[in-house]
């Protein structure tokens, strides 16, 4: 007999002989069938979700169609977030009932199977085990179908973003193709009303008399102050007189005024004074939301830091108004552990945002060499950045952008956070005007926040991956797909990266990082007691 013989016959044998052990399990109360219907409520659970979600995939399907055309933008743009957010949650709930399936089918398999081979061994009939081998395969593609149904879902919503995004690229790309064709054609009236305006003042110049002509000193001479006329220059003295620069340099705009450099182009010198009151030092450096300058508060007598934002910020009441607002409630934040706001002002149509300037070194630039930090100093960056955390959710603030770029370290070793709030207004304003991504940092962000919703715990999941960069010099979800691996916590646990580091870094990284808000820390203060308990 062949090995696989032997150890089937082997198998069987074992089943026959526990025969007596599961007694209770083979009776007439205990039937397979009831074991098995205990799943039944779940499934039926799960094609109820799977219709609904179906319903507002099909529905996000239709709307699709409409993306790039559609002149109500920013209807459709509501009608999507809303639908993705219904799709998310009819996910979530399938996520949940996944796990719970798969718990309790895991239990009721083995035993309904062994009964089932039991009390057929005991009737020397195979027929029994046969239909609860049928009903084993049966609910395992049910288990199979739910999680290819989840994550089918999940592709679904990435292919959306991928059509919204193309969409967006498409209007824009329009935009800028009616704006050319708009201005050529504008060139063109005015190349015509030049040509008249000439014609015109050439046959004024015909019908002067003939002495006027004579006293150019050469025909071939200067050009002429009526001729320039035409053109929009200032009229110059006598006919024939050679033409002066007109005041202002040598460029001159309509009627003379002279054309200045745009103000967007233009940078702040050292020594400039903004407001009456910001003496500009220096230019700190450039970034996708305005430029910052370290400037001199000349009333007070402190340093501080300058941003110019955008100029996209200022260019539509509505956003100007949401930015402000946002601005306004941040300046109220006051904390140690927060980089304050100090005023806001316009100038020469330009916003200035001014705060505090801090000086010492981003976490971002602790971490560039990729090599873990030490232990003591990560509880310590967690403990105050914990801090400050709690304090702005305590007043219904969302930082919704936290990373180690915005993580200050002074020279006296406090933690300060930069940006609460307002990077993420700043970029969604800009992202409207200009059709450009508005997300925000996808190492860094919540799966949720990828897919339009925020809350406490996303931004406690953002302090978890800035957590496992400081233990491990590297960041736990590597792309390009970042949802997905995020949706499946597709990482290497900390203690597999670097050895030594106990398996609870690995528990509490895991807990930080899931997927699903719920399942995460609902504090910071309560993330960083974890932390500050382990011992390395």
């Amino acid at each position: 007999m062949s090995a696989s013989g032997i150890l089937l016959v082997g198998t069987l044998f074992a089943c026959y002989s526990a025969a007596s052990t599961i007694e209770h399990a083979t009776n007439s109360d205990a039937k397979p069938d009831l074991a098995w219907s205990r799943l039944d409520p779940l499934v039926e659970q799960f094609r109820a979700h799977e219709k609904t979600a179906r319903a507002y995939q099909d529905q996000l399907t239709t709307l699709a169609a409409r993306y790039e055309s559609d002149p109500a933008l920013e209807a459709v743009s509501n009608e999507r977030e809303k639908l993705r957010g219904l799709l998310l949650e009819e996910i979530n709930l399938i996520d949940g009932l996944e796990d719970e399936y798969k718990n309790m089918f895991k239990n009721i398999e083995m035993l309904a199977i062994t009964a089932g081979f039991t009390r057929a061994m005991a009737k020397r009939d195979l027929s029994g085990a046969d239909k609860d081998l049928h009903s084993a395969l049966y609910y395992d593609d049910t288990k199979h179908a739910i999680r290819t149904y989840r994550k089918g879902a999940l592709e679904f919503l990435k292919t959306d973003v991928v059509l919204w995004n193309g969409a967006m690229a498409q209007r824009s790309e329009k935009k800028r193709l009616w704006v050319a064709a708009a201005t050529a054609g504008g060139l063109i009236v005015l190349t015509g009303i030049v040509a008249i305006g000439l014609s015109r003042r050439k046959t004024e110049f015909a019908t002067q008399p003939i002495t006027a002509h004579l006293t150019a000193s050469s025909p071939f001479g200067p050009l002429s102050g009526p001729a320039l006329a035409a053109l929009g220059g200032p009229e110059s003295g006598p006919v024939g007189a050679p033409l002066s620069a007109p005041p202002g340099g040598p460029v001159s705009g309509p009627a003379g005024a002279p054309i200045a450099a745009s103000a967007s182009l233009q940078s702040v010198e050292p020594g400039a004074v903004l407001h009456d009151n910001f003496k500009i030092v220096r230019e700190l450096g450039k970034g996708g939301m305005g430029v910052v300058y370290e400037a001199e508060d000349l009333t007070l007598a402190r340093s501080v830091a300058i941003k110019r934002m955008r100029e996209e910020i200022v260019s539509s009441k509505k956003e100007l108004d949401m930015f402000l607002s946002e601005a306004r409630l941040v300046a109220s934040l006051k904390h140690l552990n927060l980089v304050e706001i100090y005023s806001i002002f316009r100038e020469h149509e330009q916003l200035y945002l001014v705060f505090e300037l801090v000086t010492g070194r981003s976490l971002h630039e602790l971490l560039e060499n990729g090599e873990p930090l030490p232990y003591e100093t990560v509880k310590d960056i967690v403990r105050q950045a914990a801090e400050g955390l709690d304090y702005a959710h305590s007043k219904k603030v969302i930082h919704r952008d936290l990373k180690p770029s915005n993580i200050m370290m002074t020279r006296d070793s406090i933690v300060k956070i930069m940006d609460f709030g307002l990077a993420h207004q700043a970029k969604k304003t800009v992202a409207k005007l200009t059709k450009a991504d508005a997300w925000g940092t996808p190492p860094y962000m919540a799966p949720e926040q990828e897919l339009g919703s925020v809350s406490r715990e996303s931004d406690l999941y953002s302090l978890g991956v800035v957590y496992y960069e400081m233990m491990t010099g590297e960041i736990p979800f590597q792309g390009p797909n970042f949802l997905a691996q995020k949706r499946e916590k597709v990482y290497m646990p900390p203690s597999e990266v670097v050895a030594g580091l106990p398996k609870r870094v690995d528990e509490i990284i895991s807990k930080a990082l899931e997927p699903v808000a719920a399942d995460r820390y609902h504090s910071a203060k309560e993330f960083s007691d974890d932390v500050s308990a382990v011992a390395i």
